[in-house]
């Protein structure tokens, strides 16, 4: 299976180069993007299995980026990253699908033990779907079995 892809959003370039230099040593594998049009339009192309994702940036905001995120494919894992933090706008980035949300600044160490957490729980989460469907599949086979005998 490939290392997971983890896709940042983010206008400042310092900060997107920081959370790469941060996330290489995870092996992760890494794309970014400096506003949020060319963020979601990489997430439909790359199909990342986590995004970070700057709160204010001109143009397409972290907001919108979050909502777009959640109706293209609500299994990506989004951490949203912002220097305007406060209570308000981490309720609304919870509503609107984030999977944690971290003030700038933070730690290398606070950002990989949320990306950590956020792919391990997308790979529970995928690895869950799999069983349901396994299941529904087996039960399938079984009532058609039974029925033709």
């Amino acid at each position: 299976m490939a290392e997971p892809l983890v896709l940042i959003i983010d206008d400042e370039e310092s900060m997107r180069d920081a959370c790469t230099q941060i996330l290489l040593k995870n092996k992760y594998r890494l794309a970014d993007a400096g506003d949020g049009a060319t963020g979601l339009q990489k997430i439909r192309d790359l199909r990342p299995d986590a995004v970070i994702v700057d709160l204010k940036m001109p143009g397409t905001s972290g907001f919108e980026v979050l909502e777009n995120l959640r109706l293209f494919d609500p299994r990506i894992m989004a951490i949203v990253i912002t220097g305007y933090a406060t209570v308000d706008s981490a309720v609304e980035a919870m509503k609107k699908g984030a999977y944690d949300f971290l003030p700038k600044p933070f730690s290398p160490e606070e950002l990989r033990v949320i990306i950590a957490r956020a792919l391990e729980h997308r790979r529970l989460a995928l690895e869950a779907e799999a069983l349901r469907r396994e299941k529904k599949l087996l039960e399938e086979n079984v009532i058609t079995m039974v029925s033709h005998q």
